[in-house]
């Protein structure tokens, strides 16, 4: 049995496409924390994994993703994407590594798996040597 964290991007895309991966990883008996948005807390629950928040200040919970970084209405096309890529997906990083050090204070994780927009969880490889 092997510990996991997965580290999901509080979406519905993001945390759709983890569903299949929690549930066969919950049926083959491997430990499995999600760090994620609190709008996902029950359903992570009910697939048999353990949750952990994200910091609030990432985390827009049940609001739509225009009201929570109210800056991506003015944005269209490119300067868009440049502004998600900058102020959300890269300047989490520091506030995201926090809260996975403070999961592996208690919960020595074999492996960590990341949706593709949360870049701390490959960071910690060259931090902690975790695989991802």
């Amino acid at each position: 049995m092997s510990r996991i964290i997965i580290l999901i991007e509080p979406a519905e895309g993001h945390f759709n496409a983890c569903v299949p991966i929690i549930s066969k990883l919950v049926e083959r008996q491997h430990q499995v924390i999600c760090i994620t948005g609190r709008g996902f807390k029950q359903r992570v629950e009910s697939l048999g994994g353990q949750f952990h928040p994200l910091p609030t200040q990432w985390d827009p919970a049940e609001q739509e993703i225009y009201e929570f970084f109210s800056e991506l209405k003015q944005l269209k096309g490119l300067a868009q994407i440049k502004y998600y890529l900058k102020h959300i997906m890269f300047d989490q990083v520091p506030d995201v590594i926090a809260v996975l050090n403070e999961v592996l204070e208690s919960f020595k994780a074999d492996v960590i798996i990341s949706d593709t927009f949360m870049i701390a969880g490959n960071w910690m490889t060259e931090l902690k040597g975790i695989p991802s």
